[in-house]
């Protein structure tokens, strides 16, 4: 199942989209005189001050309205999961300051923040999300491929997050929905 993403960005980035988690990119271009609707509720809301690196808002924001940290973009995605994608540990320090739950499903695709971290080789994100996270089941989460944050960190070779993870407790038995174990992922 794939998942169009319309989405305007300022800038365009496919770190973490790809097309095995079915996800389709469509932005456009932020120079054009008109956007969508949902263009413009992205780059007003909590998403686009992440993607934006706009931490100043992103604060004002949560602080006005705290609720916004548990919020789904149009496309299914919180801000936690555009957070970790950028790298952003400001702003993930500042969502989970501000109640955002470290366990939240993409719409497409069921990815956690923590799989996205994994996946994109955010290790400090990675362990932000461990370390306020009191759900120990979310290491071995799996998504729509059966695929864990070790998983997709054995898939991009993330040696320290692959370390982080094992040292966390998330299983290496866990076989996704290939039959493969997350060391079955590294790149030969």
């Amino acid at each position: 199942m794939s998942h169009r993403c319309s989405h305007n960005h300022s800038h365009h980035d496919h770190d973490g989209h790809n097309e095995d988690d079915g996800h389709i990119c469509n932005h456009s271009d932020s120079s054009g005189t008109s956007q969508t609707l949902d263009e413009l509720s992205f780059e007003r809301g909590v998403w686009g001050s992440v993607v934006n690196n706009n931490i100043e808002k992103l604060s004002s924001q949560l602080r006005a309205n705290p609720a916004l940290a548990n919020t789904a973009d149009t496309s299914g995605y919180y801000p936690l999961h555009y957070a970790v994608r950028h790298h952003d540990a400001k702003a993930t320090l500042l969502l989970l300051e501000h109640g955002a739950l470290p366990l939240v499903y993409t719409e497409s695709g069921h990815a956690t923040p923590l799989q996205r971290a994994a996946y994109c080789g955010s290790l400090t994100s990675c362990k932000l999300l461990i370390e306020r996270s009191s759900n120990r089941t979310m290491l071995d989460e799996r998504d729509s491929d059966g695929m864990t944050a070790l998983h997709k960190a054995y898939s991009q070779n993330h040696k320290d997050i692959i370390d982080l993870l094992i040292k966390n407790g998330c299983s290496t038995e866990i076989k996704d929905n290939r039959g493969r174990l997350a060391i079955d992922c590294k790149p030969k």
